[in-house]
C-alpha cells in the first residue's frame, strides 16, 4: 500500500482558498481508500533468521571472541569478525 501523490492535487482543487496542511487534511477526511491510496499485492521473500524463533549458526569472533548471531559477521582477511572488530561499531566504548 502506498500513498498517491495524486491525493495533494486533488486537496488543492477541493479546497483551493484554503492553506495546503488544511487542504489535505480536510479532503483527506472526505476521500475514498482509491483516491489516497495504490494497492498491489506483492510477495516478499525472507530467510529464515528473519521469523521469531529462529536458532541459526553462531560463530565466535576470531579477533575478540564475542558470539555473533545471525549472519551478521564480517569476513575479513581470513577471519570471521563482529561487526565492532570489523571497524563498523555502533557505539563508542567509554573510559
Amino acid at each position: 500500500m502506498a500513498a498517491r501523490e495524486s491525493s495533494k492535487g486533488l486537496a488543492k482543487t477541493m479546497y483551493p482558498d484554503l492553506e495546503k496542511n488544511q487542504q489535505q487534511m480536510r479532503a483527506y477526511q472526505e476521500m475514498d481508500a482509491e483516491q489516497l491510496f495504490q494497492t498491489q499485492w506483492v510477495k516478499v521473500e525472507l530467510p529464515p533468521e528473519e521469523f521469531p524463533g529462529y536458532k541459526g549458526d553462531r560463530i565466535v569472533c576470531d579477533q575478540c571472541g564475542e558470539g555473533v548471531n545471525f549472519h551478521r559477521e564480517v569476513s575479513q582477511e581470513g577471519k570471521l569478525l563482529c561487526r565492532a572488530c570489523a571497524g563498523e561499531r555502533y557505539y563508542q566504548v567509554e573510559e
